[in-house]
């Protein structure tokens, strides 16, 4: 027996350090683990990973190029499994082995899910579709109902094998002291059918108890919002004809160059607007442009270049005609009525863009009004040289700006990286609870009925794994017979020497034997069994002693 003990306990401490590494290992992260299970799908990573493929991630301290890893994309909220090309500032940039172009994405470290660990062909489709709620309850249905039979049909057979190995045509001889429990011991049954299947089925009902209690504990739904980014930009433009000379060889000025008034009588302004975005962007608007004349004294005249108009698209042109010519004409009457007179005036182009629209599913509503300021005097029309910014940061202005999505969406929680709705989850724990419910009513039925058949039916239905049924005389033939009090202590003799309690039955009257170290230890329900007579002691020990032979 300790030799049994010790094995059993290294066995269980061998089996659980089993566990503790597995779980170590292999624990996703959803469940408290450093592990993440992906399936792939499409081809960006052949020929190393394949659709359907399974991929075992961990997170690791320190990523760097070459590493291949998973991250959720902000803009298609898709988890990719690529390869880090190489790192600019906090972001890294990755590609897929089988892509030509760099991913849109740009993840932060803490962006990243995890380092592949390895990979395994083919077994991510058969998880993919036992993530699907409706998959995962069928098979456990289909488990359960296995093991109902199993368990059902086990019971059977080890009683069936029990009754054979208790009357055995032919045995190998054994010592006489080794006793009745000795020659029965590989005949004790497991529990009956009815203890196991109602067992199972209370632990399934458990099981989707606390599924439902974790499902109707969490709402439903649930209110997110989500980043769009997107960028507009602009490019602002001059240009005239002017009198061909050495100031302008070619007779023209160009954006960028000093307009001499003397040389340029107009002045085509433009504003080429463009809005992007790596989503999807379905905008339009209307866009203007004025240009503003201003004195140091705060002093404002506006002149339209281009009423607002109406555009549809992610790019248009705003653009106008300034003449120079009256221009210089209106400072000069202000000058008159004012007795004001300025060596040089402020002249802003600005165009006015209102954006609607939308972008990656968010609303666009938004305006854009950047300016190009120039400085105007007696002669000349420039970029202002008081502004710092150098010249293609102002001619080229850009801003960066995000929308924001609002929507209201099922709630779900995540298992083996797919999302499976709560909606999912309480219908799975009703659809199984209820019929777990009527199973485990009906087996406790059935169980309560045994249960009325008087006290032996109680002591079958509670004892029947330690039971072994046997002639009516063959216990009291072996010695001296001690008789218990209750069927209790009896039960806890078996269980102390591992011994089966052997069951005689005549007439209506039951008794119960446990024999151990030459003593017969019993207890009686309903009326006593006679006492067998002495020619039956003698074939009982005659059968004994022949059977050792």
């Amino acid at each position: 027996m300790r030799r049994v003990g010790v094995r059993r306990t290294l066995a269980a401490s061998a089996v659980l350090a089993a566990v503790v590494a597995a779980w170590v290992l292999l624990a996703p992260r959803a469940l408290g683990g450093s592990t993440t299970y992906l399936a792939v799908s499409g081809n960006s990573m052949e020929p190393r990973l394949e659709s359907g493929d399974l991929v075992l991630l961990r997170t690791a301290k320190t990523y760097g190029p070459s590493d291949v890893v998973a991250y959720e994309s902000d803009l298609t909220n898709r988890v990719f499994v690529h390869r880090i090309v190489r790192r600019e500032g906090n972001r890294f940039v990755l590609k897929g082995d089988a892509n030509s172009f760099l991913d849109s994405a740009r993840p932060a470290p803490s962006a990243i899910d995890g380092k592949l660990w390895f990979a395994v062909p083919m077994v991510g489709s058969w998880v993919a579709w036992l993530a699907m709620p409706m998959h995962a309850a069928l098979l456990a249905g289909a488990l359960m109902g296995l093991l109902l039979f199993a368990g059902s049909g086990t019971a059977v057979y080890r009683r069936r094998r029990g009754r054979r190995k208790a009357r055995p045509l032919a045995s190998t001889p054994s010592p006489p002291s080794a006793g009745l429990a000795e020659q029965s011991a590989s005949a004790v049954p497991n529990r009956s059918w009815i203890d196991s299947a109602l067992a199972l089925s209370g632990a399934a009902f458990l099981a989707a108890a606390a599924l439902g209690l974790f499902a109707f504990s969490r709402p439903t739904e649930t209110e997110t919002t989500r980043s769009a980014p997107y960028r507009e930009s602009g490019v602002f433009g001059y240009s005239g004809d002017a009198r061909a000379g050495v100031a302008y060889p070619d007779g023209r000025v160009d954006t960028g160059e000093p307009v001499f008034l003397r040389l340029v009588d107009e002045l085509r302004v433009s504003f080429d607007y463009r809005v992007e975005a790596e989503s999807q962007v379905d905008a339009h608007g209307e866009i203007g442009l004025a240009a503003v004349l201003s004195g140091a004294e705060g002093w404002k005249r506006t002149i339209a270049l281009q009423e607002p108009t109406a555009f549809t698209g992610t790019a248009t042109t705003a653009e106008g005609v300034l003449d120079l010519r009256r221009l210089s004409g209106l400072i000069k009457r202000v000058e008159r009525e004012t007795g004001v007179v300025h060596e040089s005036y402020e002249l802003t182009f600005v165009p006015q863009v209102d954006l609607l629209g939308h972008v990656g599913g968010a609303e666009l509503s938004d305006s854009y009004a950047p300016r190009l300021g120039l400085r105007l005097d007696r002669t000349t029309l420039q970029l202002d040289p008081a502004d710092g910014a150098a010249a293609p940061t102002r001619l080229r202005p850009a801003r960066d700006r995000t929308a924001e999505v609002e929507s209201v969406q099922p709630a779900a929680v995540s298992f083996f990286d797919r999302k499976v709705s709560v909606g999912a989850l309480r219908r799975i724990a009703l659809g199984a609870g209820g019929p777990l419910v009527l199973l485990c009513v009906a087996l406790g039925l059935l169980r309560l009925r045994a249960l009325r058949g008087g006290e032996p039916a109680r002591i079958a239905a509670r004892y029947g794994h330690l039971i072994v049924p046997v002639s009516a005389s063959a216990p009291d033939a072996l010695g001296s017979t001690v008789d218990v009090a209750t069927m209790e202590g009896l039960a806890r003799l078996a269980e102390a020497g591992s011994r089966p309690i052997l069951h005689a039955q005549r007439q209506g009257a039951h008794a119960y034997y446990v024999e151990d170290g030459g003593i017969v230890y019993r207890y009686s329900s309903g009326p006593a069994l006679e006492a067998p007579s002495e020619e039956a002691e003698a074939a009982a020990r005659l059968r004994l002693l022949r059977r050792h032979a």
